[in-house]
């Protein structure tokens, strides 16, 4: 999907039920150094395991539910576009499967 400065390419894992996600990582960003680069850090990667779609934003540090994700402060265009990215790959992951 889109970022701020180019292409995000995620790879995106889901379990067997395609309900909840195993994991993230993101292949390919060029987001601005210090601010939405922040999406390849293990902690922002991290937080997707076990959660489901479609998800919405929460501030950074905030406590978050099982469909929600931390924002990166700073760096809202690019947390807005990994949400999109995100919630796209959840509404077609059971078309693309099966």
């Amino acid at each position: 999907g889109p970022g701020v400065w180019g292409e995000i390419t995620a790879t995106i894992g889901f379990d067997s039920e395609l309900e909840r996600l195993t994991g993230v990582d993101f292949l390919k960003q060029n987001e601005t150094p210090g601010l939405g680069a922040r999406i390849s850090e293990a902690w922002f990667r991290e937080q997707f395991r076990g959660k489901r779609g479609p998800f919405s934003t929460v501030p950074e540090g905030e406590p978050d539910k099982e469909n929600q994700f931390d924002a990166i402060t700073g760096a809202t265009l690019t947390s807005n576009f990994v949400k999109a990215i995100l919630n796209t790959t959840v509404d077609q992951a059971e078309s693309l499967v099966r």
